[in-house]
């Protein structure tokens, strides 16, 4: 039955794609057939199929996490991501800000929620997760969560994520001072620098002098980095007005 409508309903593409999926998955023709002509079974978009295979990776290309870019999604396949992102949230550190990116501020109750009940959960977590609603709601919580994260973690690219996010925060002048307590006591190099980087980021210099400024928090002595501090400060006043 199936064989003598399909040469009148389906195009040349249809076929070819009942082909490739026979061979992945080895489904029988005649099945793929009936799926596609009562609307059971579409080509998944690039973005989604980029989805899932970042969602299987291992290893190096886990760390590098969800590409964030989820134009192009079908409305089912969007609710598909939604609701594997949602199953994540509490055991995978890529899944707030991929699911943020997915539906924006509608997705922050969500996130902030789940943080809630995983305030002990692992570092990586905790950070991505109180960035994202750091920068979605400007939640003076969030904040220190992350100026916590900084002082105290126990990881290095946690240290300097939690730099990375606070370096946006503009709404609080303590932030300052936070970071150049935790530049003051960092024994990580890296993580030093990038401290600096995102206390340099927190005011307005001249390409020249944020080089100087860097070498300087970052390499000089302690009484050499509360001068620079305290120069970098007298510009943020005055920027502030």
């Amino acid at each position: 039955m199936f064989g003598q409508i399909r040469n009148c309903l389906l195009s040349d593409s249809a076929k070819q794609l009942v082909e490739e999926v026979r061979l992945r998955t080895m489904i029988l023709p005649e099945t793929l057939w009936a799926m596609i002509l009562v609307g059971k079974y579409h080509k998944m978009t690039a973005t989604y199929d980029r989805f899932k295979k970042e969602l299987a990776a291992q290893g190096r290309e886990r760390l590098d996490g969800f590409s964030l870019n989820f134009s192009g999604l079908t409305d089912a396949e969007r609710g598909q991501v939604r609701q594997e992102l949602t199953a994540l949230l509490r055991t995978d550190d890529r899944a707030p800000a991929a699911l943020y990116a997915l539906d924006g501020q509608a997705s922050v109750p969500q996130i902030a929620a789940e943080l809630s009940v995983t305030l002990m959960e692992a570092e990586s977590y905790r950070l991505e997760a109180a960035g994202i609603l750091c920068e979605a709601t400007g939640d003076v919580s969030y904040v220190c969560l992350l100026e916590d994260l900084l002082l105290h973690a126990t990881r290095d690219d946690v240290r300097r994520g939690a730099a990375r996010h606070l370096a946006k925060v503009s709404n609080m002048p303590t932030v300052d001072s936070v970071l150049f307590d935790a530049l003051s006591s960092e024994k990580d190099n890296l993580t030093r620098s990038s401290i600096a980087f995102s206390i340099l980021d927190r005011v307005m210099v001249t390409p020249q002098a944020w080089k100087d400024y860097a070498r300087r928090l970052t390499d000089g002595s302690q009484e050499e980095r509360e001068k620079a501090y305290a120069e970098l400060q007298e510009l943020r006043k005055k920027e502030i007005g």
